[in-house]
């Protein structure tokens, strides 16, 4: 484990721009925003241990999602996309190999996108809508735990 963690690096910011940046500089613009960055950060720290988790479940609940849609997409012209991240190299840390496959498959998603907009076929189309559509409202639901903490 890497000592300081994520967590208490930002917890650290947090304390020095607000305990000592802050307060050696004016009252003003710039004192707001020096605080209100230890506020993100802050933040930030209070959800860490939360985001490669968040994010593993995402890419579950996407890839799962894109399984159940194989034939649709396949209508669609689209052949299927890997279930290994093509992108973090092996040694990457656990949230770069989450991020890096997440942005794959949102790349993914924005194609399908695409290739609805030329989909002429009604069944195949709607399929694919209501799927996504779940998919949207379940990450929803996964933001809204996480910003809850």
């Amino acid at each position: 484990m890497i000592r300081p963690s994520p967590k208490e690096l930002l917890e650290g910011i947090a304390d020095v721009l607000r305990e000592s940046v802050s307060k050696e500089l004016p009252n003003g613009e710039t004192r707001n925003q020096v605080r209100a960055a230890a506020a993100i950060a802050r933040r930030l720290a209070e959800v860490w241990d939360q985001v490669v988790p968040a994010l593993e479940a995402e890419n579950r609940d996407i890839d799962e999602t894109l399984g159940s849609l194989a034939g649709a997409l396949s209508e669609l012209g689209l052949v299927p996309i890997s279930s290994e991240t093509q992108v973090a190299e092996p040694s990457s840390s656990p949230f770069e190999r989450a991020a890096a496959r997440n942005l794959e498959l949102q790349e993914y998603l924005t194609e399908i996108h695409s290739a609805l907009r030329a989909c002429e076929d009604e069944g195949v189309r709607g399929e694919v809508e209501v799927a996504l559509r779940a998919l949207h409202q379940r990450n929803l639901a996964r933001d809204r735990e996480l910003s809850r903490r």
